[in-house]
């Protein structure tokens, strides 16, 4: 029997984790990838891990953006917004791997030049090619109620919208790294749901001077609440705060 044709190309650095643990979950799933660390490839689609396992932007030439989706976070902004302006798909690696994985897979099971795989024993099948539609309480579920209960789309971006949203998002990182020890410890805490009393009573410190410090941490954020700096440490992907990360995450 023939081999089957490849769809997928994944180009990454070499012994790259992120990489291999993609071509082997897309190779469970059907999509037929191939690894390529130079050249073209023969895939239809190009899925580029833009990172190194350290975190460093690895150069090299994209064969057609416009086919790519590639993968990296706010390390690799300007990588990654300079790709977005020439069409590709860009995606959040810091994400889960299952919730990168379904991105992934969304993406290519939009295209229509892609052959869509049988679904594998035991997990759910792409059923939308809605790339950009979320279900509005759950980030990592595409939106799959009645088309009456969904939310109006927005209008359609181009490579240039998704390019600035990057570099917005590379900003804000670079605002919150510039926060201080105690900065950073309160905008976790409020990230966690703490209230100013419960923060005080936990750092061992008066309402007042946490309030004070909220004033200070979101007046270095230029934005005009705690909601607001919480929301931005969210959409950094907790990358500026690294404390942060290990105790959102605990169970």
């Amino acid at each position: 029997m023939a081999p089957a044709e490849t769809q997928v190309t994944v180009h990454a650095a070499p012994g790259s984790g992120l990489g291999a643990a993609l071509l082997a979950a897309l190779d469970r799933r059907g999509w037929r990838p191939e690894e390529r660390q130079q050249g073209v490839g023969s895939g239809e689609r190009h899925l580029i891990v833009v990172e190194d396992d350290a975190g460093t932007p690895v150069p090299g030439a994209v064969p057609r953006p416009d086919r790519a989706i590639a993968i990296g976070s706010l390390r690799s902004a300007s990588t990654l917004a300079a790709l977005a302006g020439r069409g590709a798909i860009v995606l959040n690696q810091d994400v889960p791997f299952l919730m990168l994985l379904r991105q992934v897979e969304t993406a290519l099971a939009a295209d229509p030049a892609m052959s869509r795989p049988m679904p594998a024993s035991g997990w759910l099948n792409v059923s939308t090619p809605e790339l950009s539609r979320t279900h509005p309480h759950r980030p990592d579920r595409l939106d799959t109620g009645p088309r009456r209960d969904r939310p109006r789309a927005d209008p359609p971006q181009t490579g240039q919208d998704r390019a600035e949203r990057i570099r917005a998002r590379a900003a804000e990182a670079t605002a919150l790294a510039r926060l201080t020890e105690r900065e950073r410890a309160v905008l976790c805490g409020l990230a966690q749901g703490l209230s100013a009393a419960a923060l005080a009573r936990q750092g061992s410190r008066s309402v007042a001077t946490i309030r004070s410090q909220i004033q200070s941490l979101t007046r270095r954020l230029g934005v005009g609440s705690s909601l607001a700096a919480v929301a931005m440490l969210q959409r950094s992907g907790h990358q500026a705060v690294p404390d942060c990360l290990e105790t959102l995450h605990r169970f």
